[in-house]
C-alpha cells in the first residue's frame, strides 16, 4: 500500500494528538501517549478511508468514444434544429433556469435572399446537457457556433489568419493550420450577459474561436463555498489514486467541472489541441477538471499526448487570470501540460488562495504552478473609464513577486475584462487589429 502524502500524515497526526490530550484531561506518559496516538490515528484513518472508499463508487461518467459523421460543410439548421441535434436544452437565459455547465456561444443565422420571412438572427445562447456529457456532435455545433472576432477573421494555433476556415472538413482549413479553440471558464458573481461579453472579447484578442463554460454564480457565500469544495476534492481525488484508486469520483458535483472534464477528453481523443482560459473560481474548476480528465486519458493510454513519436505537452495549454486554485497537476512528464498563469501583485484572489506572491513566488507559490508555469506578475491601477484610457501596467520579475496580507485587496484589482484581458493586450497585441 502506498504511503499517504506528509501533509495528509501531518494532518491526522495534529488532530490525533489533539483527540489523545485533549479528552477528559488523561495525563499520559510519553510511551502511553505514542500508543494512544497510533489507536486514534488508525482508527481516524480507518474512518477516513471507509468514507473514501464509498465514494470511489460514485463515479462522474466520461462521455463514450463513439463514432460520429460530420454533417457536409455550410450546412446551417434553425436554432431549434441545432439544440435537437445536439441533444441539448435550456437554450437561452429566461427566468429560473439553471445555466450551470453549459456550454455558451453565438448563434448567427444569415437569411436566405429568397425567403423575406427567413431574417438574420444573432444570439448568445447557453447550450445544456443533463448530464454534463458533450457528445462529438455537441462539441462539432459548439466549435461552429464558437464566438469570433468581430471582422470575423479567425486564428490558426499558431495565431496566423486562416484564409477560409472549414470546421469539420477532412481537408482542413483552407491557408491555415488547425482552428485556435480556446473554452473560457468564468469566474464568481458572473452573470449571463458579462460572461457573453468576455467571450467576445478574448475573440477579440486571440483571433480564436471562443466558447464558454458557464459556472453559474449562486451569490458570493455560495460561489466561495464552491471555490473551497473544487480545491478540496483536488487533494481528496489524488490522495486516492496515490491508493490505488484510479476511478474518477464525484464528492462534490460542479456541473461546470464535469462538463470541462469531458470537454478535454473527447478532444485529445480526436486529436485537437486543448486550450483553457479561467478567471478566479474559473481556475479551481480547471483544476479539478483538468485532474480528473487527465486521469481518465491516462486510464485510457492516451496521455501523456504524444505526437510523432514524442511527448507533447503544448497539446494542453492553460492560462489562467487571477485564479483561485493551488494544484496544477506536473501532468506524467515534469513540464506539462502548459501553463501559463496572470497575477496582479495586489489581488486578494490569486495570492492568498492561488499560486500567487504572499509569502513570496519563489518561496510557496512555485510549487503551486504546475511544473515550469510561466508566470506573469504585474502591478498598476486600472483606469477609471477604461474606454478612454489605455492601461499600463508594469511587468515584474518573480524576483519581485511578494506581497504582504495587507497589500491585497479584494475586488480593484481582480476584474477580468478591465485587468486581466488588458495585460494580456499589452503582453501579445491585439489580434490582426
Amino acid at each position: 500500500m502506498i504511503a499517504p502524502s506528509a501533509p495528509f500524515k501531518t494532518l491526522t497526526a495534529t488532530l490525533a494528538l489533539a483527540l489523545a490530550t485533549g479528552c477528559g484531561g488523561v495525563d499520559l506518559d510519553d510511551q502511553q501517549l505514542a500508543s494512544s496516538e497510533d489507536g486514534v490515528l488508525s482508527r481516524m484513518f480507518g474512518n477516513i478511508a471507509s468514507f473514501f472508499q464509498s465514494k470511489a463508487d460514485e463515479d462522474i461518467d466520461i462521455v463514450p468514444d463513439e463514432p460520429w459523421q460530420a454533417p457536409e460543410p455550410g450546412a446551417d439548421p434553425a436554432v431549434d434544429e441545432l439544440f435537437d441535434m445536439m441533444g441539448l436544452e435550456e437554450v437561452e437565459p429566461s427566468g429560473d433556469m439553471s445555466l450551470d455547465g453549459s456550454l455558451v456561444g453565438l448563434y448567427q443565422h444569415f437569411p436566405d435572399d429568397d425567403d423575406p420571412d427567413d431574417a438574420y438572427d444573432e444570439v448568445c445562447f447557453f447550450a445544456k446537457s443533463p448530464d454534463q456529457l458533450p457528445s462529438k456532435e455537441a462539441l462539432f455545433w459548439a466549435e461552429m457556433f464558437g464566438v469570433r472576432s468581430d471582422n470575423g477573421e479567425v486564428s490558426d494555433i499558431d495565431g496566423k489568419p486562416i484564409e477560409q476556415e472549414c470546421v469539420g472538413c477532412e481537408e482542413g482549413n483552407v491557408g491555415g493550420g488547425e482552428t485556435r479553440v480556446i473554452f473560457y471558464v468564468n469566474g464568481i458573481k458572473t452573470t449571463a450577459d458579462s460572461h457573453c461579453d468576455t467571450l467576445a472579447t478574448i475573440a477579440n484578442r486571440t483571433g480564436a474561436v471562443t466558447i464558454g463554460v458557464f459556472n453559474e454564480s449562486e451569490g458570493m457565500v455560495k460561489d466561495i463555498w464552491q471555490t473551497a469544495w473544487d480545491r478540496f476534492t483536488v487533494q481528496v481525488e489524488n490522495t486516492l489514486a496515490a491508493f490505488g484508486k484510479e476511478k474518477t469520483i464525484e464528492i462534490h458535483n460542479n456541473k461546470a467541472a464535469n462538463l470541462l472534464t469531458n470537454l478535454v477528453v473527447q478532444r485529445v481523443r480526436a486529436g485537437k489541441h486543448v486550450e483553457i482560459f479561467a478567471h478566479s473560481q474559473g481556475g479551481a474548476v480547471t483544476a479539478l477538471a483538468l485532474n480528473r480528465a487527465l486521469r481518465a486519458l491516462s486510464n485510457e493510454g492516451l496521455y501523456p499526448v504524444m505526437k510523432d513519436g514524442k511527448e507533447y505537452p503544448e497539446a494542453i495549454h492553460v492560462t489562467t487570470f487571477a485564479s483561485a486554485a493551488s494544484q496544477w497537476p506536473n501532468g506524467l512528464w515534469p513540464d506539462g501540460p502548459i501553463y501559463q498563469h496572470f497575477v496582479h501583485v495586489r489581488d486578494a484572489t490569486p495570492n492568498a488562495l492561488g499560486v500567487g506572491a504572499w509569502g513570496g513566488y519563489l518561496t510557496i507559490g512555485k510549487k503551486r504552478a504546475g511544473g515550469d508555469a510561466q508566470m506573469v506578475f504585474f502591478d498598476g491601477d486600472p483606469p477609471e473609464d477604461p474606454t478612454e484610457e489605455e492601461p499600463s501596467f508594469a511587468i515584474l520579475d518573480e524576483e519581485e513577486a511578494d506581497v504582504g496580507i495587507l497589500d491585497l485587496e479584494s475586488q480593484r484589482y481582480h476584474s477580468m475584462d478591465d485587468v486581466y484581458l488588458q495585460v494580456y493586450k499589452q503582453l501579445n497585441g491585439a489580434w490582426n487589429y
